[in-house]
């Protein structure tokens, strides 16, 4: 058994007495429980959704800054500023190791949201 779905089992036993602590653990600390925990996340075929944000901030035009919280490594804001480069973009994340990772990303590949 992988380790992803002893987690999501000992999170349902242990919700009902710790609730939202562990979500902040596990969010906050997903890059020592997976080592992979990044892979995919370029991937447009692995997140579908990120049309569909694209399409809904498309039929918003007055939309000047957007804030995404939870952003991980920033990959839906940069999908969007290919979309709406005319839009400044910010995003927050709780897991610091998430944030580093997404500045180098940007860094490395000359991106300015």
């Amino acid at each position: 058994m992988s380790l992803k779905p002893l987690i999501r089992k000992l999170k349902r036993l242990l919700d009902p007495y710790i609730g939202k602590y562990m979500d902040t653990f596990i969010w906050k600390y997903r890059h020592y429980i997976r080592a992979d925990w990044e892979e995919g996340l370029l991937s447009a075929e692995m997140h579908p959704h990120r049309s569909l944000i694209a399409d809904l901030i498309g039929s918003t035009p007055s939309i000047k800054t957007l804030l995404e919280f939870g952003t991980g490594i920033g990959i839906n804001l940069v999908h969007l500023s290919t979309h709406y480069p005319e839009i400044k973009y910010f995003g927050i994340d709780i897991n610091r190791k998430a944030s580093q990772n997404g500045i180098t990303y940007l860094d490395i590949n000359n991106i300015v949201l």
